[in-house]
C-alpha cells in the first residue's frame, strides 16, 4: 500500500497512522492486502464512473439531436406551393416508373412474337416438305 486509503496521501512507514487524516495503518500484512485490494476496487470504480459519466453525456446529446430532429420534421407546416410540388413529383415518378414498366412489357411482347413466329416457320418449315412428300409418296 502506497497512498492512504482514507485520504489518499501518500504512506509514511515510520508512522502507525496517516499524518494528514489520522486514518490508522494496518499492523498486519493481512490487512494491508485487504487496505490494497480496497483501494484498486476504489479506482477501478472511479475510472469506471467516469466512463459511466462520459456515456451518459453522450447518449444525453445524441437524444437532444434525435428530439431536435423529431420537432423540426413535425413542426414544419409546408405551404400549398410545397404540397403541389411534392404531390407533383410524386406523380412525375410514379409515371415514369409506369412509363419503363410500359417498355418493358413492349419489350417482353416483342421478344415473345419473335420467339413464336421462329418457333411456326421451323415448324412449318420442316412439316410443310414432310407433308408434300407423304402426299407424293401416297399419290405415287
Amino acid at each position: 500500500m502506497t497512498n492512504c486509503p482514507n485520504c489518499g496521501a501518500p504512506i509514511d512507514i515510520s508512522r502507525s497512522s496517516c499524518e494528514y487524516c489520522g486514518t490508522p495503518y494496518p499492523d498486519k500484512p493481512e490487512t494491508a492486502k485487504l487496505y490494497a485490494d480496497n483501494q484498486l476496487v476504489m479506482e477501478v470504480q472511479i475510472e469506471s464512473n467516469k466512463c459511466s459519466n462520459e456515456l451518459i453525456k453522450q447518449l444525453s446529446d445524441r437524444d437532444r439531436l434525435l428530439r431536435k430532429a423529431y420537432e423540426s420534421m413535425t413542426a414544419w407546416q409546408p405551404t400549398e406551393e410545397q404540397k403541389r410540388k411534392i404531390i407533383e413529383d410524386s406523380v412525375n415518378s410514379v409515371k415514369a416508373a409506369m412509363d419503363h414498366y410500359d417498355q418493358e412489357l413492349k419489350t417482353i411482347r416483342k421478344k415473345r412474337q419473335e420467339a413464336l413466329t421462329l418457333l411456326f416457320a421451323a415448324l412449318f418449315g420442316v412439316a410443310i416438305p414432310m407433308v408434300l412428300t407423304a402426299i407424293v409418296n401416297f399419290i405415287f
